[in-house]
């Protein structure tokens, strides 16, 4: 699913390979940080540094995974509409497949796959399916599933797609609706935690400072800042992170 061009056991081993380096090098870094207790802390680092880096090293396929999902759920949607045209018009499935491959850039690489599978003399259906079974986009997944059950069945492929395009379109509205309403919540947040506490605290902790005689340094002020600046940061990520991948 990740389509990274390694053996999983390789993987593994140069996962197992890299955290053992990883550990090391936190393992003497604990040494030197703990000084008297380097002897003892050391291992502590070492098991620490082993468990985080492999698990990290590991997890890389789900982020190509995740990568590749929404590079196809951003434009699936006028991919198969182009194909349904292609077809209604009278163009075989075969030719709609290398029209879509050649037309839309970002999803046309994985209709892409699929005709080179084909030109490699593996039938339609075996290539369909396998695109199907290795895909990251569940939205993919159910347009190659209804094409691959119209092939096998003898089924007309428009009615398939138009059944499929359908569901998707149902999808894509529900995940709009729902960005909505986690929008609605995450702006309520953002303006009482970003906006209306800092300025009232601030503006309070200038009064405050005055009475209790405590220092209000430019230090202190450019931590605030920098803090501030920082669940700016930290916001932008939770929007971006909320919002459904979809070409409107």
């Amino acid at each position: 699913m990740a389509h990274l061009a390694v053996d999983p056991v390789e993987f593994l081993q140069r996962s197992f390979r890299n955290a053992l380096i990883f550990a090391g090098g936190t393992a003497f870094l604990f040494f030197l940080f703990f000084r008297e207790r380097g002897v003892i802390a050391a291992p502590f680092g070492f098991v620490f540094g082993f468990m985080f880096t492999y698990s990290f090293f590991r997890s890389t396929p789900n982020v190509y995974i995740n990568r590749r999902a929404k590079e196809i759920e951003r434009e699936i949607l006028f991919a198969t509409r182009f194909i349904l045209l292609k077809i209604e018009s009278g163009e075989p499935l075969f030719n709609a497949l290398i029209d879509a491959a050649k037309s839309y850039g970002v999803a046309g690489k994985y209709f892409q796959e699929i005709v080179d599978e084909i030109n490699l003399g593996k039938p339609i259906e075996i290539a369909v399916e396998e695109a199907r079974e290795y895909s990251a986009s569940p939205s993919f997944k159910a347009i190659m599933s209804q094409i691959v059950t119209a092939l096998k069945t003898g089924a007309d492929v428009k009615t398939a797609l138009s059944a499929a395009l359908e569901e998707i379109m149902r999808q894509q509205r529900i995940q709009i609706q729902a960005y909505g309403r986690k929008m609605n919540a995450v702006v309520m947040f953002y303006l009482v935690s970003a906006c209306v506490l800092p300025s009232l605290g601030v503006a309070m902790l200038i009064v405050l400072s005055g009475f209790v005689q405590f220092p209000l340094t430019a230090g202190i002020l450019w931590a605030i800042v920098i803090f501030l600046a920082l669940v700016q940061l930290s916001f932008l990520s939770v929007i971006r992170a909320i919002r459904p991948t979809i070409e409107l």
